[in-house]
């Protein structure tokens, strides 16, 4: 080969390359960035809509059905959902990947201004929201002061802590809750409105028109002009109880009480039982991730000396930097564990020691030459890209190997070291090229493809790490080791190791029995009757499939569901008694941390364990030692699953959605849906979006009585949105800032229904007139929450299955679901977690099609052959048989990982038949006969196949034991899916595909000949024209 010829003609040009490289490689090595996960536009759009103390159907038909109509005209939408509360609506989209983000929140941004009009005029704010991977936050904690009241702290915090740590370099920004600033309150007295007969609508006139700073133009004196504003300001937040409100001098400070302070939190979180703040702290783009949470520790051990910190604990709960730093140890041990196997290999089967440090010369280079590329190309060190690093550590000597194995073989035969390179390296230079281009080019289909899923953008990356690390390979093995051997004296005999001597004489003697004198008995019986025996035994064993069974944790979460509307100074009893129990059983749960929120009609309690690495096995035992712990609480359901996020709880986590118009039928379906679930054995924790609904409270105004008192029922309303839910004021302006102000009725009158009905809302002839004279007052049963699912109302119904088979968990699910009688026009579905797995596994299928069409092309290219592709192929039944029997041996579940390995196999298990094929047929040309090259090229290929099969299983073997993992992902599935895939096709692929190799040109000739015979075979024709009409003529 021209490239061979190049680096022996001009070797210092080879090292200096070699040494620019190797710089390179150390500079970018340094700078390379670090973090979680590369940036990544997710093409997701949220639009939240605050509305406080409002009631879930009336954000549904004021705000949420308004903007969902209008933005489902936007073009490339997969999916909208919706949720409506009693102090929200958050409507989101999910698109097409492959579009701008960007462009799609302007979109969004210019739908809704379309109809801004049309909702309600008291909606301050409407929030577009996209989601980036630089949004996660890199650290998460929680400020605790055992025995301290934090409730007044937020300033202390503010100015000792967050605006500290917001100044750090690569710092974006620090986050509190659980604490807020002060604002102004003021706070209405019915009693005081009522028998001072105030008009309260005047009221909000009145403090709108207060301190406000207009602009009223410019002015022109002596050549010097001057820009005028008007002031009408106070001076300090107490001035406002000093503003008349009424003609006759009535002061503000009369009928209501002006409170600057901290609000009213409806919300709290405990910290092993005490009052706890949480935090958390988000980086900026392009920022290195462990050197800033090493800055941001540093920074806070400096600020806890602050006396004004005393007394208070920050605790962390989530560091990125510690994942980033587990992962690369991992990373730099795996590589170290599976390099040194790999070399030990090397010399087991070479037994020189000079030759096989040349072969372990292809890791580090191909390591050091990736990470240049990644720094150039803009790229960061991350979960991907480490996880790429990692798989790739075992298949960077497969092309030395290969390479060094033929050089060694010719320096046998010839004396020239030099022409013993050229000859070796040139051999197989084709071969082992075709080879790395099998296995980049089945991450061709995820790297180029419109990005259907999030699972492909993430395998996209650590594809082209993979395909980086084979490049640089295959460079070491085409220009490197041929120079460096052409430099190494011969060795004095073959050099060849009498076990595999010994080994090659009984493969002869197995090759010649199945591919030259049995390859029909071989081919069409051996080989089908193993395959069905397999199937069989893989049926009978049955392997679980559980998509997340690669996924650790530590933690275990509880969510509470209320029968009744809960105030959080209810809830919070509530989770108190939770705690105890829990924390009455710490060392018996190894339990570290209990972490606790609440809040009107929600509390959630996270259990932190000791055990950061928890799998979902161990959390089957965990779950229900916990749920045995926990206390009956009257009206409230205690669910157990995964940590908040994932819902993982060493089972399967069962999501159904039941879609329809009428929110009350729902709600009978999916009562008789949880019923039926309750009935199957292992289902628990079967839990529902609120089926029994919320009291709420209803006003029906009478037209008639409306008209006699002059009331216009769209003023009431008016009048009650501003004194029972609140309503925001302009802010407060003083020299310290703009202070937030809002108006409502006290919590006492707001407390009580009577108080309701006798609100004065309108003064007719010196008389009040009160709601109760136009409305009556009604107490019904409504939603917490409604939501939405492509424009129809939904509801949907969760819990966990006793399993981590998930096929089978859903078989029954269908079963139910498919059971029950639907009225016209509803229905049900998966849940959305479900369908993004499914999405998954059908773009994994996908993929992998692809991945083989894409394999097949490369190799007809190289043998310009179709059916020696087809003979190499053979290999590929054999690699997925040898995952099953893996996965049944060691009872490891189906997941995605494994999916992932069954991609990289398609790549790595055809090589062995790519360097097989190409020496026989070589060996052909050179003009042995087909059962000589079949011998000979087995036996001259028998140790490469096995030195390269033996490295990569071995350089994966760290990660099949279980113990590395890159973020909170195993990688055990994957590695263990390569190793049994790559080690059966091996053993299999040296005795059946010489034997189909066979078989296939015999057939192909069988076929030529019969097409032949019949061209050549007499075919009786009809005469131009009947014998009896020639006769006439």
């Amino acid at each position: 080969m021209k490239i061979v010829n190049f680096s022996l003609n001009r070797p210092v040009t080879v090292i200096m390359l070699v040494v620019s490289i190797v710089l390179l490689g150390a500079v970018s090595i340094t700078r390379l960035p670090q973090e979680m996960l590369p940036q990544m536009d997710f093409p997701f759009i949220g639009v939240v809509v605050a509305y406080p103390n409002s009631i879930p159907s009336q954000v549904e038909e004021e705000i949420t059905r308004p903007i969902e109509e209008v933005c489902a005209t936007m073009g490339g939408m997969k999916e909208m959902f919706s949720d409506s509360g009693s102090d929200y609506c958050f409507v989101g989209m999910v698109f097409n990947w492959g579009q701008s983000v960007d462009v799609l929140r302007m979109g969004v941004r210019e739908k809704i201004d379309q109809i801004r009009d049309e909702l309600p005029s008291d909606i301050q704010q409407i929030d577009i929201f996209t989601f980036n991977s630089n949004d996660m936050p890199i650290m998460v904690g929680r400020i605790a002061a055992p025995g301290m009241d934090l409730s007044g702290s937020y300033e202390v915090l503010n100015r000792k802590l967050i605006a500290p740590l917001e100044r750090i370099n690569g710092v974006g920004q620090v986050n509190i809750d659980g604490v807020e600033p002060k604002t102004i309150s003021i706070y209405l007295h019915l009693d005081k409105i009522k028998s001072l007969q105030v008009d309260v609508n005047r009221i909000f006139q009145v403090l709108g028109e207060t301190n406000l700073t207009l602009s009223v133009g410019k002015l022109e004196d002596g050549g010097t002009r001057y820009h005028l504003r008007a002031f009408s300001a106070m001076e300090a937040p107490q001035d406002l109880a000093r503003i008349p409100i009424r003609q006759d001098g009535l002061q503000l400070g009369d009928v209501a009480t002006v409170i600057y302070d901290e609000p009213l939190l409806t919300y709290g979180r405990h910290l092993n039982q005490e009052p706890a703040i949480a935090f958390w702290i988000q980086k900026e783009s392009g920022a290195n991730v462990v050197e800033l949470c090493h800055n941001v520790h540093k920074r806070m051990e400096e600020l806890k000396e602050d006396p004004a910190l005393a007394g208070m604990d920050i605790l962390l709960f989530f560091d990125q930097s510690e994942q980033i730093t587990n992962s690369i140890n991992g990373l730099l041990q795996a590589g170290f564990v599976g390099s040194l196997l790999a070399v030990l290999v090397l010399y087991l089967f070479l037994r020189r020691l000079i030759t096989t440090l040349l072969v372990a010369i292809a890791i580090p280079f191909s390591l050091i030459g990736t990470c240049t590329f990644l720094y150039l190309t803009g790229r960061t060190l991350n979960i991907l890209t480490m996880m790429g690093l990692m798989l790739a550590v075992g298949m960077m000597v497969d092309n030395a190997v290969v390479v060094l194995e033929s050089i060694h073989r010719h320096q046998g035969k010839e004396r020239d070291p030099r022409k013993a390179a050229i000859k070796g390296a040139s051999e197989v230079g084709m071969a082992v090229t075709a080879a790395t281009l099998t296995s980049i080019i089945v991450f061709a289909p995820i790297t180029f493809s419109n990005a259907q899923s999030g699972l492909t953008n993430y395998l996209a990356v650590v594809g082209i790490t993979i395909s980086s690390c084979l490049v640089f390979s295959l460079l070491v093995s085409l220009i490197l080791i041929p120079l460096m051997a052409s430099k190494i004296p011969p060795p004095k005999s073959n050099g060849e190791v009498r076990w595999i001597t010994a080994l090659k004489k009984r493969y002869k003697i197995a090759l010649n029995w199945a591919a030259l004198k049995h390859p029909k008995i071989m081919g069409l019986l051996i080989v089908p009757a193993v395959l069905a025996l397999t199937i069989l035994v893989a049926k009978v064993g049955g392997i679980e499939s559980d998509p997340e069974a690669d996924v650790q944790q530590e933690n275990l979460y509880i969510s509470y569901k209320f029968t009744d509307n809960m105030t959080y100074t209810l809830t919070e009893p509530l989770v108190f008694q939770v705690e105890d129990s829990l924390l009455a059983h710490k060392q018996e749960l190894e339990i570290e941390q209990v972490y606790s929120w609440f809040a009107d009609n929600g509390a959630a309690t996270t259990i932190y364990f000791n055990d950061k690495t928890l799998k979902p096995k161990q959390l089957i035992d965990i779950r229900n030692r916990v749920r045995e712990v926990l206390p009956t609480l009257a009206g409230v359901e205690l669910n157990l699953g995964g940590n908040e996020e994932s819902n993982i709880s060493g089972a399967t986590f069962m999501q159904v959605t039941i879609f329809g118009e009428d929110h009350t039928a729902l709600s009978e379906i999916a009562t008789e849906v949880k019923r039926r679930f309750e009935l199957v054995d292992g289902m628990y924790d079967i839990t529902s979006d609120d089926v029994q609904g919320k009291q709420e409270i209803r006003l029906r105004f009478d037209p008639e009585k409306a008209g006699q008192y002059k009331v216009n029922p769209s003023f009431i309303a008016q009048l009650l949105n501003l004194t029972f839910r609140g309503a925001p004021l302009p802010d407060f302006k003083s020299d310290d800032g703009e202070i937030p102000m809002s108006i409502l009725l006290t919590p006492e009158d707001r407390t009580n229904i009577e108080n309701l009905l006798d609100l004065p809302i309108s003064i007719i002839e010196g008389r009040e007139v009160t709601l109760a004279a136009v409305a009556d007052l009604d107490i019904v049963r409504g939603p917490e929450q409604i939501s939405r699912s492509n424009q129809r109302t939904s509801l949907t119904i969760s819990g966990t299955y006793e399993s981590e088979d998930s096929e089978k968990m859903k078989e029954i699910t269908r079963g139910i679901m498919d059971n029950i009688q639907y009225p016209t026009g509803y229905g049900w579905n998966f849940g959305r977690s479900i369908q993004d797995a499914e999405e998954d596994q059908t773009t994994m299928l996908i993929n992998t099609l692809l991945a083989l069409v894409s394999v097949g092309l490369v190799m007809a290219a190289l043998f310009q052959s179709f059916l020696h592709p087809i003979v190499i192929m053979v290999s590929l039944p054999f690699a997925f048989i040898g995952v099953v029997l893996i996965l049944l041996l060691t009872g490891t579940p189906f997941s995605i990982m494994v999916s992932i390995g069954g991609i990289i196999l398609i790549g790595v298990v055809v090589n062995n038949g790519i360097v097989l094929v190409d020496h026989i047929n070589g060996l052909r040309r050179e003009g042995l006969s087909r059962a000589e090259a079949i011998i000979e090229g087995g036996q001259g290929r028998l140790r490469p196949i096995l030195m390269t099969a033996a490295t990569t299983i071995l350089g994966l073997l760290p990660l099949a034991v279980g113990t590395v993992s890159v973020g909170d992902v195993l990688y055990k599935g994957l590695a263990l899916a390569v190793i049994g895939g790559l080690g059966l096709s091996t053993l299999l692929t040296l005795l059946v595909m010489p034997t189909y190799y066979v078989l296939a040109e015999e057939i192909t000739a069988h076929l030529k000949k019969i097409w032949h015979a019949s061209r050549r075979s007499p075919l009786r024709r009809l005469p131009s024209r009947p014998a009896w009409l020639k006769a006439k003529g």
